[in-house]
């Protein structure tokens, strides 16, 4: 009996590549110069910064087993000085103050763990729409603070 990550590893999920291509992806979307590590054409002037501090499926106390991932985002001048942070939580039903929330599409949420383990397909699929909210939501929150 496989576990999660056993059954998905064939999926080719990358989490922290996927998510530093869809948030220099959307920063550059808003106008923003933005490269990932290895490919910068020229001198950065910040840089940014995250960790996935969890990813997976989870059952709350109330409603489906569904997709979770939390990540911290921080945008650091050269002299490695924080400018800006936010923690990112993709969470069916999670309440937490502090962080900005992102809800996953219902049809990610299954009703019993053997289900979860029979569709690794939609576990990736619902982490990498995951990837992608926490990437363009970072990216709209980037581009409004050089806004302002």
């Amino acid at each position: 009996n496989p576990t999660l990550s056993e059954r998905v590893t064939g999926l080719n999920l990358r989490l922290g590549d996927e998510l530093a291509h869809a948030i220099a992806d959307a920063l550059t979307a808003k106008g923003v110069n933005a490269f990932v590590a290895g490919k910068v054409p020229a001198p950065p002037t910040a840089r940014v910064g995250f960790e996935i501090e969890e990813a997976g499926y989870e059952r709350r106390a109330w409603g489906k087993i569904g997709p979770k991932l939390t990540v911290r985002v921080r945008l650091y001048d050269l002299a490695g000085e924080r400018l800006w942070g936010d923690t990112y939580k993709y969470d069916m039903y999670a309440q937490t103050l502090g962080w900005t929330m992102l809800r996953p599409p219902e049809e990610y949420g299954f009703d019993e763990p053997e289900e979860v383990l029979a569709h690794p397909d939609v576990v990736v699929a619902a982490l990498r729409t995951g990837i992608q909210m926490i990437g363009a939501r970072v990216a709209e929150d980037i581009a409004s603070d050089l806004d302002d």
